[in-house]
């Protein structure tokens, strides 16, 4: 890979494991436990139009399609977490263009995980990124927009109030773990709205799915909530540290994440240089070479009896 390409890649394609380390600082500064408590009123802002927009009339009684509100839910959230703006997913009960791109072309971007040249020579030839095109432009636009809006503010604000701008901070200052370019900053913005919205609106989905399918469960759960929010308390003062006190809720979003993961094929990884020899009781010694790209998927080891009694049944709390 050349120079100017690595110069250009974000967090999500450091293949280095200390280059990875060091431009994940800029990321875990902007989620410390502090600034996301400073996000806290927006989200609980995003979550109460979710509730009133699936209380309207129209839809009292009747079946919605929960996973495309659950989807515009998380994007929405994404967007003022992320980039401080509202993507109006919610208000407009339907998906931003840009983004619909993005998930119609889903299935191509996992296969070209696993066959990564083939997306460079993709990349290389004149159209053959276009599907994608429209998801590029729109997360480069608005990385654009915050720079500016930044940089017209005559006061500086003490922190900056949204993931982006942490970003852009770190990237105007030239710190060491801050994007290498703006095209680098125009990839992390990328992999924001994926990793924001794509991974927590899947699990999220999966979550009340597998409630639905044991209301016992639900209604434990159900039970646990009411005892730990006062009923008739503003949802804007609602911290996690209501939460902790419901430890099922925890269990709930852990086992439906090794049910159904938001990434059921995993990471690629790459084998020492000395290669790596397995002794297993059941296949004997595996040896694999160095430098091998190896894959193992989660759906495959989170469902595997050797490691889970009753694998692919959900049963939160198991192991407690």
């Amino acid at each position: 890979m050349t120079e100017s390409r690595k110069e250009a890649q974000g967090l999500s394609f450091k293949d280095d494991i200390e280059d990875h380390r060091r431009a994940r600082r800029a990321w875990d500064i902007s989620l410390t436990p502090a600034q996301i408590s400073k996000y806290n009123a927006a989200m609980q802002s995003t979550i109460t139009l979710f509730l009133d927009r699936l209380a309207e009339p129209e839809r009292v009684g009747k079946p919605v399609n929960i996973t495309d509100w659950i989807s515009w839910l998380g994007y929405d959230i994404m967007g003022v977490v992320g980039f401080g703006r509202d993507f109006g997913c919610l208000r407009n009960a339907k998906g931003h263009p840009a983004i619909k791109t993005l998930q119609d072309f889903g299935f191509m971007l996992g296969l070209l995980k696993h066959v990564p040249w083939l997306g460079n020579i993709l990349t290389r030839i004149p159209g053959g990124g276009g599907a994608m095109a429209p998801y590029a432009r729109y997360c480069k636009s608005l990385v654009r927009e915050k720079i500016a809006a930044l940089s017209s503010k005559t006061t500086k604000p003490d922190a900056p109030t949204d993931v982006v701008s942490w970003l852009i901070k770190a990237f105007e200052e030239k710190k060491p773990y801050a994007a290498s370019s703006i095209e680098a900053l125009d990839d992390d913005a990328r992999a924001l709205v994926i990793g924001g919205a794509d991974t927590a609106s899947a699990t999220l989905t999966n979550a009340l799915y597998n409630l639905s399918a044991h209301p016992s469960i639900q209604h434990t759960l159900h039970a646990a909530l009411a005892a730990a929010i006062p009923r008739d308390s503003d949802p804007s003062t609602w911290t996690p540290d209501l939460l902790d006190r419901v430890p099922l809720l925890d269990a709930v979003v852990t086992e439906t994440l090794r049910l159904q993961p938001p990434v059921p094929s995993g990471q690629p990884r790459l084998t020492p240089p000395q290669g790596l020899h397995i002794r297993d009781p059941l296949y004997g010694d595996i040896s694999i070479p160095g430098d091998t790209v190896v894959v193992m998927p989660q759906w495959v080891i989170q469902r595997d009896e050797r490691y889970f009694e009753r694998a692919t049944e959900f049963v939160p709390g198991r192991g407690c």
